[in-house]
């Protein structure tokens, strides 16, 4: 397993919503990875407690379940497309201490955009103050390697459902590694607009990490990734 801190820039992609146990949105967010800053943004009064970010905060690890991390965070599954039929996404799987997820980009109606992926919440599903945090590390690797969206995802609906939380596309590989994200690369899509919520706005009540593959526009292939243990660093 190798660590890496270095992330190519990937851009854009449009979307709405969602099947599966989750709803999610699509959108993917080009950056290079920096050393994150130093500042914090303070909870608000009706945000869940602060955590104190003094040390690494686990936040999701796997095995032996498919439906729960071994923090009590529901796995949710989620499926989308822009036309009913171009995409296929198969049951979760564990294999030794990562969750995999398997499915297929169809291509049978020429959808102009659909993905496919899990939101993992946070321990025992209670949104937590992660404002004190400024990077996420998570272990990646996918067979065929390729790109994997992955998002912060808070407690508004509204946002949640549009999109437009703060989002960054990571390139994977086969290789089993472990990627250093500052919090600083993750931002909503522009056509979010005014609607975008930033990390600042997010980290107060951080729900669920999300991570997905997209295909825009679709075209007909197996997707297959693996997701490892997810921590915050201060």
């Amino acid at each position: 397993m190798t660590t890496q801190t270095t992330f190519p820039s990937i851009p854009r992609q449009t979307g709405l919503l969602i099947t599966g146990l989750a709803l999610a949105a699509l959108a993917g967010c080009a950056a290079k990875s920096v050393k994150p800053a130093e500042a914090t943004a303070p909870a608000a009064a009706s945000a869940p407690a602060a955590t104190p970010a003094t040390a690494e905060l686990t936040w999701a690890t796997f095995g032996p379940a498919t439906a729960t991390t071994a923090q009590g965070g529901y796995i949710n599954t989620f499926s989308y497309s822009e036309k009913p039929g171009d995409v296929a996404m198969d049951a979760l799987a564990i294999n030794g201490d990562m969750v995999q997820v398997r499915g297929n980009f169809v291509a049978k109606s020429g959808s102009a955009w659909a993905g496919l992926g899990v939101s993992i919440e946070a321990g025992n599903n209670q949104p937590m103050d992660a404002s004190g945090y400024k990077s996420l590390r998570i272990r990646l690797a996918a067979p065929n390697g390729g790109k994997l969206r992955l998002r912060l995802n808070g407690t508004d609906i509204k946002v949640r459902d549009s999109g437009c939380f703060p989002s960054f596309t990571q390139v994977v590989t086969a290789k089993d590694t472990v990627y250093e994200i500052p919090f600083s690369r993750f931002a909503p899509e522009a056509y979010c607009g005014a609607n975008g919520a930033t990390v600042a706005k997010t980290l107060p009540r951080f729900a669920t990490v999300e991570v997905a593959d997209t295909s825009d526009p679709v075209k007909a292939r197996a997707s297959n990734f693996s997701i490892g243990a997810i921590s915050l660093l201060p």
